[in-house]
């Protein structure tokens, strides 16, 4: 399977499987700004980031009022030798924002029941796996 592939895949399964309003790969906009704008007019009312850096720092610029975020990680800071900051920090003020962590660690305790779930749910549905 490609990436293109597996990228379209992913986009295709988020909007008509999972319902999401919008999804789009981001690697192949050349401005995450005008590419949230063009994606989402009216604003972002839930955004779910483990990216961190300029992902983030542009959702934050196009999360409308009183706006929802979940936060898992930041793998674009893995890779880097300084961290780079956020700077578009004070629109979570702004526009009332609420931002929440959620670390994996936290949940191990529910990890067997996971995996005992996931792997019914798999078994069930093998067509979406392959």
């Amino acid at each position: 399977m490609t990436p293109e592939f597996t990228i379209k895949f992913q986009v295709d399964l988020l909007k008509n499987k999972f319902g999401f309003d919008e999804a789009f790969n981001y690697k192949v906009e050349s401005e995450l700004n005008t590419a949230l704008r063009r994606y989402f007019p009216q604003g972002i009312d839930i955004y779910f980031d483990n990216m961190g850096g300029d992902m983030l720092d542009v959702a934050l610029l196009n999360i409308q009022v009183h706006g929802r975020i979940a936060i898992c990680g930041m793998i674009a800071q893995q890779s880097l030798f300084s961290i780079e900051g956020i700077h578009n920090l004070y629109s979570l003020i702004m526009r009332r924002i609420k931002m929440q962590d959620l670390l994996q660690s936290d949940y191990l305790h529910l990890y067997p029941q996971f995996t005992e779930r996931l792997l019914s749910i798999t078994i069930r549905n093998v067509k979406l796996f392959t």
